[in-house]
């Protein structure tokens, strides 16, 4: 945490001001409530089911961008409440504040190492340098393009007329976001403009599916504007 000091010491203030502030407990603890069995029928992932005591984290069961090279911890909690959620999102700022340290310290280590990627088919053979009018390839980058070789320029050619060619297929990513996993599915066609159909699950729309739980667990001797019962998700 040395490296942010201030944040460090901003996410503790934060944490002063909240963890044990009686109207935040009084609106949180003991409310909305979810079972191992609900979240996981619901599609819920994120602080809400790790709020249920399930470290379930895809930086850490399925790594993608060299997470797996990182030092972070998946925090949970087994109050399975609104207020364990809480205190999860500021467990997890100081474990952003570690990644990032790692990432800084790594980027200290390997200054003046090189940054693309050597297979010319995939990268473009020179630094891309902005011309002095901002718009376009600078003069500096066009010569040196055009002076490399022939290969690297018919290479450079391609990828800016064409692009890649994708084999159709079918395709699933999925990233831990700040609320909960994000994915995304594509069925691209055969190409230089493989974009197919795309369809997504974005976090909010799978946490918000509990507040059909609450509306059916409301008393229907209850008026319209009574609160509803949050305390459980037992779909």
């Amino acid at each position: 945490m040395s490296s942010f000091p201030r944040s460090a010491k901003g996410i503790r203030e934060l944490e002063l001001l909240v963890n044990e502030n009686p109207i935040v407990k009084g609106r949180m603890v003991g409310v909305g409530l979810p079972t191992w069995p609900g979240c996981m029928a619901l599609g819920i992932t994120g602080p809400v089911l790790r709020s249920a005591g399930l470290p379930h984290d895809l930086r850490k069961a399925a790594p993608y961008c060299g997470y797996e090279t990182y030092d972070f911890d998946v925090i949970t909690r087994e109050t399975a409440d609104a207020y364990g959620r809480l205190r999860i999102r500021l467990d997890e700022m100081y474990q952003s504040l570690r990644i990032v340290t790692q990432c800084t310290d790594r980027l200290e280590a390997s200054a003046g190492d090189p940054v693309m990627v050597a297979d010319k088919k995939i990268a473009w053979p020179a630094q891309l340098a902005i011309g002095s009018d901002g718009m376009g390839n600078s003069l500096d980058h066009i010569r040196t393009i055009m002076g490399t070789s022939m290969e690297d320029l018919i290479h450079h050619f391609k990828l800016v007329t064409e692009g890649f060619r994708v084999p159709p297929g079918q395709v699933y990513a999925a990233v831990e976001s700040a609320r909960a996993s994000s994915a995304a599915t594509s069925c691209p066609t055969a190409g230089p403009s493989p974009i197919g159909r795309i369809s997504g699950t974005r976090p909010s729309t799978t946490c918000k599916r509990p507040r059909s739980c609450a509306k059916a667990a409301r008393s229907p001797t209850s008026s319209s504007r009574s609160r509803p019962s949050t305390r459980l998700w037992g779909c």
